[in-house]
């Protein structure tokens, strides 16, 4: 199956598809590229360590994506996503900016999606910059296990989503901002989401993306050089705001311990093939141990702090970049 995202009435995009039903039988699916997750259309899509193909819902129309043979991203870009989600002052415009950059790296998912489904891809390039979408992907791919995750601008597919995990957390689809004026910063963590926020939700709101609530026994932060992995564990009391997000630990008051971890060579190797896929060198990976067993990906961030890392491991990690800078090596 041809997948076709264009926009309405254009003229070459109705010829090609005329040349498709004239002189082949392969099927074609056409979509409006410009509704791709706008609060107009429902646009899902969904992966898991179970899930063998992943799957995508656009409007009242299912992806197959085991049939995708090829993709052809025609006119179906609206790069500035023009749309203010809200209106008013400097903190507002900030918000707005954040919020078009969501629905942005929504579509680069999808996108990314398709591209590696397709035998043929015509008339797109995927950014360069890993985003959460992609890097869980890649991670489904060698083998390392990541957190049941669902993008969506549809209720009723967030509610279900929360009613087989019992409970759900949402973060940005890309890294997260500080929204700040002249009196406050306001900084965007992991969070919890309630049964009362979800009464409150419309029909349809903005695409965001949730993943099942974990049991977290402890959080494992990584910095990776080039080959070499130097990770500590992060334990915290089990009923506090860390145990949704870690980084929150920074701005309370909340005792927490830090101390050096020994990963297993299985799942270093699979990190390894990871950021070789992902062409990087050196990030911060974030992982989390549950009470199940379980160790599962969170996130790669390529210019992530590692100074507790350093610390709390006595890794010396300045004076490793240091030498990679200089020499190529770590000492």
């Amino acid at each position: 199956m041809i997948v076709i995202s264009s926009i309405e009435d254009d003229v070459s995009t109705n010829k090609v598809i005329d040349w498709l039903a004239y002189q082949y039988e392969t099927p074609y699916q056409r979509v409006n590229g410009l509704e791709w997750f706008d609060k107009k259309s429902v646009s899902t899509l969904r992966f898991n360590n179970e899930l063998e193909i992943s799957a995508i819902q656009y409007k009242d129309m299912a992806i197959s994506l085991d049939k995708v043979t090829a993709v052809w991203f025609r006119k179906d870009r609206n790069a500035n996503f023009s749309e203010d989600v809200m209106q008013g002052e400097e903190v507002n415009k900030q918000v707005n900016n954040h919020l078009k950059e969501e629905r942005f790296y929504s579509k680069e998912g999808l996108y990314r999606m398709l591209i590696n489904q397709s035998d043929q891809a015509l008339g797109h390039r995927i950014i360069t910059e890993p985003q959460k979408i992609d890097v869980l992907l890649e991670a489904k791919k060698v083998g390392i296990d990541i957190p049941d995750t669902l993008v969506t601008n549809c209720k009723k597919d967030l509610l279900d989503f929360y009613k087989e995990h019992n409970g759900a957390i949402t973060k940005p689809i890309k890294e997260s901002r500080i929204i700040s004026n002249e009196n406050v910063n306001v900084g965007m963590y992991v969070s919890s989401i309630s049964e009362e926020e979800l009464s409150h939700i419309s029909k349809g709101f903005f695409v965001s993306l949730f993943q099942e609530r974990l049991d977290i026994v402890f959080d494992i932060r990584i910095f990776y050089l080039d080959g070499q992995f130097y990770p500590i564990a992060i334990f915290t009391p089990k009923k506090d705001i860390s145990r949704v997000d870690v980084r929150a630990v920074a701005t309370s008051d909340i005792e927490f311990r830090e101390t050096r971890y020994q990963l297993t060579e299985a799942l270093e190797e699979q990190l390894t093939q990871l950021m070789d896929a992902l062409d990087l060198v050196s990030g911060s990976i974030d992982l989390i141990h549950t009470r199940d067993g379980r160790t599962v990906f969170l996130e790669v961030n390529p210019w992530g702090q590692y100074g507790n890392v350093s610390r709390s491991g006595n890794y010396f990690l300045n004076e490793k970049v240091a030498d990679y800078l200089v020499t190529g090596s770590k000492r």
